[in-house]
């Protein structure tokens, strides 16, 4: 089973590498030098931390978005006030146990999906809660919805990985909810067994 999740967790770092490099390409040929390498010790700092965690296959909430603000913050790089993002974590959440690597690749789908594709740019909201028990986590991201209609056959490869390993983890408790509201935009939303680790562990959000 362990070797099953490492395996899964594997192809979400080359699918980011890849399309990060991609826009630090965009940058040096756009002339943008002082973002360009700004992006590119920020693309290390967060590969570094995704390689010091590898063996983590489950990771306190408040540690997983600690990983994921590094990755927003090489998106802002990117994009600039195109992308704003509201993050709502209730702070009885910081200690309840996600898979590794939960947040990152739903993220990186709003992004890219929801913010990057249109002009205006646009917003993305983290939150999370405690609903009858279980650990609820949302991502939701604004759009355009002529764009969400064409899009919702899609499965990328982190929303793929995400469900095998959701599946490998709890079998069949859990939700993992995909919608497309009329207003535009998709909402993603994950209900998980509540399971804290020791709250002396919990490093700040």
């Amino acid at each position: 089973q362990q070797a099953r999740l490492q395996a899964l967790r594997y192809q979400l770092n080359p699918h980011f590498l890849f399309n990060s490099l991609n826009a630090v390409s965009t940058l040096v040929l756009d002339g943008e030098a002082s973002s360009a390498t700004k992006m590119l010790s920020q693309i290390g700092d967060f590969l570094r931390t995704s390689l010091d965690n590898q063996t983590c296959l489950e990771a306190p909430l408040s540690q997983e978005m600690a990983f994921t603000q590094q990755y927003i913050a090489i998106e802002q790089t990117r994009l600039g006030d195109r992308l704003q993002v509201d993050s709502t974590i209730s702070p009885d959440t910081l200690d309840a146990l996600v898979p590794g690597m939960l947040l990152q690749p739903l993220v990186e789908n709003a992004v890219r999906h929801g913010v990057a594709c249109v002009a205006e740019g646009g917003k993305i909201a983290i939150q999370s809660g405690v609903h009858e028990g279980r650990l609820r986590i949302s991502v939701r991201n604004s759009g355009s919805p002529a764009l969400d209609n064409k899009r919702q056959g899609e499965n990328g490869i982190g929303k793929r990985n995400i469900s095998e390993r959701l599946q490998t983890l709890y079998g069949n408790d859990h939700q993992f909810l995909l919608e497309w509201p009329e207003s535009g935009g998709c909402v993603v939303t994950l209900e998980l067994p509540l399971r804290r680790i020791n709250p002396q562990e919990v490093s700040p959000c």
